[in-house]
């Protein structure tokens, strides 16, 4: 039993020996941890706060930099849109792509004495009463087409292309403005009727005019830089 109490009491002692180094190393490493707060957390936190304001920095550069690059897509956007707007404008005017839209229907029949400068009369009257575009018989009128008569035949073609009665005639715009450019008094369609020639016309929702097949070449215009 002394044995016991012996052994027992031992062990209690070098417990509290444990117990007691343990808290004097505890009570150095806080000290150690308070000189260390004190003489390098002012320091520290310097170093923290100015890696933020460098991060701050290079997020508010990126930021900037992205709603650059955003508002340069977006401009990129409608530079491209207003682009290809006028290429299609472009591709209309030179006859070059198909088109439909409302318009009026020129139909001059086969017994009618009609000449080639009759059908440029037509054209060019459509031409200032708004027309967007014109075929004659299917064949596109563009800024360079030529009508011509020949002398021995008196057939009559439009870009080297023969035309053959009934003259069919296309256009594309305000179908009333067009058909009353056409029947003002005193006008193109008052001039026929004295040589005993009719058109009829006729106001069409929806017409399809095709592309033109006749490729401009610039010998000698050059685009001015």
């Amino acid at each position: 039993m002394d044995k016991q109490k012996i052994a027992l009491t031992i062990i209690l002692f070098c417990f509290g020996i444990i117990i007691t180094t343990q808290y004097h190393s505890h009570v150095s490493f806080s000290s150690d941890l308070g000189n260390l707060e004190q003489e390098e957390l002012a320091v520290m936190a310097r170093e923290l706060t100015t890696q933020k304001r460098l991060l701050d920095s290079e997020i508010n550069d990126l930021e900037k930099r992205l709603n650059e690059v955003a508002d340069t897509n977006a401009s990129s956007i409608v530079i491209l849109e207003n682009l290809r707007s006028d290429l299609v404008s472009l591709n209309k005017l030179n006859g070059t792509i198909e088109v439909k839209g409302p318009g009026v229907l020129i139909t001059i029949e086969e017994e009618a004495p009609i000449i080639y400068t009759d059908l440029v009369k037509i054209v060019n009257e459509l031409w200032n009463s708004g027309a967007e575009a014109i075929a004659v018989n299917d064949n596109r009128v563009t800024a360079s087409s030529y009508f011509y008569q020949s002398d021995l035949t008196y057939q009559m073609t439009i870009d080297a292309v023969i035309l053959d009665p009934p003259f069919v005639i296309k256009a594309l715009g305000n179908p009333d403005v067009l058909k009353t450019g056409l029947e003002l008094p005193g006008g193109i369609i008052d001039e026929f009727i004295t040589y005993d020639i009719k058109p009829e016309i006729t106001t069409i929702p929806e017409l399809f005019i095709p592309a033109s097949d006749k490729k401009i070449d610039f010998s000698y215009a050059r685009a001015v830089q």
